[in-house]
C-alpha cells in the first residue's frame, strides 16, 4: 500500500467516529425529547457538520493523484487537521446528557 491509501485510511477511521457521534447524538435526542427544549439550529449545526464530514471524506480521495506531497510530515499535519477539527466540534455540540436542562 502506498502512503496516500494509509493516510485516507486514517483519515476515514476518524471521520466514521465523528459520524458515528452524530448519530448516536441524534438517536439519544429522539430518545429523550420531552426532557429537554430543543433548538432549531442546533439540529441545523449537526446536519451541517454531517455534510462537511461526508464531503471531507470523499475529497480526501483526490489526495491519491498528489504522491509527491506525501514526502513531508507538514503535508500530514494539515490533512489531519480537518477531521480532528470536525470530531472536537462534533464531541461539544452534541452532549452525554440531556436531562441536565441545560441544552
Amino acid at each position: 500500500m502506498s502512503p496516500t491509501e494509509y493516510l485516507i485510511i486514517f483519515e476515514s477511521i476518524i471521520y466514521g467516529i465523528v459520524v458515528a457521534q452524530i448519530i448516536i447524538g441524534w438517536g439519544r435526542m429522539i430518545q429523550q425529547r420531552g426532557t429537554y427544549k430543543h433548538y432549531w439550529a442546533h439540529t441545523l449545526f449537526t446536519v451541517l457538520f454531517f455534510l462537511v464530514a461526508v464531503q471531507n471524506f470523499y475529497s480526501a480521495q483526490d489526495f491519491a493523484t498528489y504522491e509527491f506531497v506525501f514526502n513531508s510530515l507538514s503535508f500530514l499535519g494539515f490533512v489531519i487537521i480537518a477531521p480532528t477539527v470536525v470530531s472536537v466540534i462534533i464531541f461539544l455540540v452534541i452532549p452525554e446528557n440531556l436531562k441536565m436542562g441545560r441544552f
